[in-house]
């Protein structure tokens, strides 16, 4: 806990119990962070894909509208079964 001392100024650290300062909860908080992090990759990719003009040419505008909803909704799907599960 060297280390974490450094960064907490309080005495909360010296009265917590150590369980709460493990290996565990970074590990947690950092896979929480990279699930953020993919998230917000994936939306930007889809939202760039979704107006290249190279995409747009080879859809049809009827389709696409079709196409760019199924994505989005596609995406809505995977986010609740995600936080449900």
């Amino acid at each position: 806990m060297g280390l974490l001392t450094l960064l907490v100024h309080n005495d909360a650290i010296k009265t917590d119990p150590k369980e709460i300062y493990g290996w565990r909860v970074y590990a947690l908080a950092c896979s929480a962070c990279f699930g953020g992090m993919l998230f917000g990759m994936e939306t930007g990719i889809i939202g760039g894909v979704l107006t290249l003009d190279n995409f747009k040419e080879q859809v049809d505008p009827v389709a696409q509208v079709i196409r760019d909803g199924t994505a989005i909704a596609n995406l809505e799907q995977r986010l609740w079964s995600r936080g449900l599960g």
